[in-house]
């Protein structure tokens, strides 16, 4: 009986150690991960404090346009489920977002083919995943094919590695957030659909402070 209960305790905290080792885990893949942050949106009343991730699409390029100490800031549009077609192959795809190119400035997200200087530089162009490439084109290169999602034409510019399961941001496929820049959302500050990711020149207590800067789970 003590050895039984001995072991299964032992082995209680050996799956405790395990899972708070994968939570803590989370995002430390990332180049400079202690440099990056996702600002949020934190609303006040007299009864209440809620906090929200998703923010405004002008607050990213404020930041960089007004602040010196802002070195780069990224947004990420989440999309929802699509219909992906290449062909004969139709899949409904839920792990679509759309996001500025400075994105893989900001997080890293290896590339296998293609360059992440220009890839989402131009509107209509995407980024596929490792695993959608293989999915849609076997073992053909993608790069420079099309793939239409929900029926528009969108030109693959890069394939990249699959996104790690210890990670916040799910992605398949990263379309270019140039796509959307005519879009009356993009200039209203009070659309809070974004995702918002800056590196700070310096890590200044006080700046981050300022601009009510929450770090993410990193």
């Amino acid at each position: 009986m003590n050895i039984a209960g001995f072991a299964v305790g032992m082995a209680c905290c050996l799956l405790i150690v395990i899972y708070i080792r994968h939570e803590l885990s989370y995002d430390q893949y990332h180049e400079n991960a202690d440099r990056v942050y996702r600002i949020v949106q934190d609303i006040q009343t007299k009864t209440s404090n809620r906090v929200f991730a998703p923010i405004s699409p002008m607050v990213a390029p404020t930041l960089k346009k007004d602040f010196p100490q802002v070195e780069q800031t990224a947004r990420i549009f989440p999309r929802g489920s699509v219909l992906v077609k290449q062909g004969d192959k139709k899949f409904y795809e839920s792990r679509l977002v759309s996001a500025d190119n400075e994105i893989f400035e900001v997080l890293t997200i290896p590339f296998i083919q293609g360059s992440p200087e220009h890839s989402l530089a131009r509107p209509y162009t995407l980024v596929i995943s490792k695993s959608t490439a293989l999915k849609y084109f076997g073992l053909v290169d993608p790069v420079g094919k099309i793939l239409q999602i929900n029926d528009i034409d969108f030109e693959i510019t890069g394939v990249v590695k699959d996104a790690p399961e210890n990670t916040h941001l799910d992605y398949d496929l990263i379309t270019s957030l140039e796509t959307l820049a005519e879009w009356g959302e993009m200039s209203n500050w009070h659309s809070t659909m974004f995702y918002t990711y800056l590196n700070p020149m310096l890590i200044s207590k006080i700046f981050l402070v300022r601009l009510a800067i929450l770090r993410t789970n990193m």
